[in-house]
């Protein structure tokens, strides 16, 4: 502080020498004076602050977004377990090299009510993806036999079909439909054993197995339907009787109407 009094007395005797008159004097001594304390104080301002004032701004970073985005995952619906397994057994099927299958084998009408065998796929149960094991009527089966029928109602009225009292026989060995409708799983499409309403076709069909031949010695299929019942609780036609040949069958993919 001593320096900056020794400044301010030789300004007022700089002014006095020069004939300024004393009040005009003291005023800009003590202008000077101001300046030059301010010029010595930003002098010898702290390191600290200075470095702060030429510190560069902070710059926002940005993030860059990928440009491909992501596609979302397309779940599948997982409360149809059903259909999903049908799905993807059908889909096995269709590259079964132990295997023989034909469609539209045979078809009969009586009196309105017509009944067609859609398919049938007769395979080697080891060549299956399916563990048919969880199912007890599989159990000593070695060879798989798959039905699927179509049944249209050209009549004027609802019939009903006591479906499951079917049976078939493969080479012989009898297959009883109740046996395999009580297994959930071995039925695939429509409820054949319901209501039909007049002009309306159902499509469904069920796994079944045989245990005395093998796949590729099936030369003989006999399929008996029950009559289906009218409105009136009584039989409508005969029992529908099908003798089918399948010697020299080769495997035919399922259809698309058929899945």
């Amino acid at each position: 502080m001593k320096k900056y009094w020794v400044l301010f007395a030789l300004l007022i005797l700089l002014a006095s020498c020069s004939g300024i008159p004393s009040d005009e004097a003291i005023q800009t001594a003590i202008a000077q004076t101001s300046a030059a304390q301010l010029s010595v104080a930003e002098f010898h301002k702290p390191t600290e602050e200075l470095l702060k004032e030429t510190e560069p701004t902070e710059q926002p970073t940005i993030k860059l977004e990928p440009t491909n985005t992501p596609e979302p995952i397309n779940t599948k619906d997982s409360t149809n377990t059903v259909e999903q397994t049908n799905s993807q057994t059908a889909e096995v099927i269709d590259s079964l090299s132990n295997s023989i299958a034909k469609n539209y084998i045979i078809s009969k009408e009586i009196n309105g009510v017509e009944i067609e065998v859609c398919r049938i796929l007769i395979a080697q149960k080891e060549g299956f993806e399916q563990d048919f094991s969880e199912w007890s009527y599989y159990d000593e089966k070695s060879t798989i036999v798959m039905f699927i029928f179509c049944i249209t109602n050209n009549t004027s009225g609802v019939i009903s079909f006591p479906f499951f009292l079917g049976t078939a026989a493969v080479n012989g060995e009898q297959i009883s439909f109740e046996e395999y409708w009580r297994e959930f799983y071995s039925w695939r499409g429509d409820n054949l054993n319901s209501d039909i309403l007049p002009g309306s076709t159902i499509i469904g069909g069920f796994w079944s197995g045989i245990k005395r031949s093998s796949w590729n010695e099936i030369e003989t299929i006999v399929i008996s339907i029950p009559s289906p019942r009218g409105s009136d609780n009584k039989n409508f036609t005969e029992d529908f009787l099908f003798t089918i040949d399948a010697t020299n069958w080769e495997f035919e993919p399922l259809p698309d109407e058929l899945k």
